[in-house]
């Protein structure tokens, strides 16, 4: 993970965000809003793996759980370790624990974060 942490460029166009939820973190670092914020901007940089972990600690976090969830299916989904229940996912639907089917593999990963 570290190795994958250590790689992770971003462009100058997504580096004002990074710096914004940087910043909300470090004088918040229980804001799970702005942990949803990064696992958004992993996953939308091309980083899923990066997200499900910002996810799975968000999900330790007071705040909103159905926006964590949803950024956890999509990584998830990302990583093909789950699927969709039904085709297409409604995007109003993606943080409904009962929409999304999971490999044994996505449960035992959401578990952890339990």
């Amino acid at each position: 993970m570290d190795e994958l942490a250590r790689a992770w460029r971003v462009s100058p166009k997504w580096a004002s965000f990074v710096r914004d939820v940087a910043a909300e973190l470090e004088r918040d670092p229980g804001d799970c809003h702005a942990w949803c914020e990064l696992a958004m901007l992993f996953g939308d940089t091309h980083a899923p793996e990066l997200a499900l972990v910002v996810c799975l600690h968000a999900r330790t976090l007071a705040g909103d759980q159905v926006r964590v969830r949803s950024h956890l299916a999509l990584c998830l989904l990302d990583l093909g370790l789950g699927k969709a229940a039904t085709s297409p996912v409604p995007l109003r639907a993606l943080g409904d624990a009962a929409r999304a089917a999971r490999h044994a593999l996505a449960i035992a990963v959401t578990r952890l974060a339990t």
